[in-house]
């Protein structure tokens, strides 16, 4: 991933330390002069990986076979809850908390 910076900038950043130039980048990041036009690269950069990052068609099925699988395991294994239990777990810990609330 590269980001662009401005070159007045990047000259400035050149003759710098390593722990001087770290410390100028947060500063540009956080509210300096270069701030937005960093933050617009930024968020560029960011934008064209993950339209990079998309995975294949194939990569996806895979990837939906093993979740399967693995919810499937997860029932066999009995590491499951059913909705009906998780709505009236809900229902007891909600009623709980609105008792304590109003005390």
């Amino acid at each position: 991933m590269t980001i662009t910076i401005p070159e007045e900038l990047s000259a400035k950043l050149a003759a710098m330390t390593g722990e001087e130039r770290k410390r100028r980048v947060k500063e540009e990041l956080a509210d300096g002069e270069y701030a937005s036009t960093i933050h617009e690269n930024i968020l560029e950069v960011l934008a064209e990986a993950e339209l990079a990052n998309r995975f294949t068609e194939e990569e996806d099925r895979a990837d939906m076979i093993a979740a399967v699988n693995e919810g499937l395991a997860d029932i066999e294994a009995g590491r499951t809850v059913s909705l009906e239990d998780e709505l009236a777990r809900w229902e007891v810990m909600k009623a709980e908390l609105l008792a304590r609330s109003r005390k």
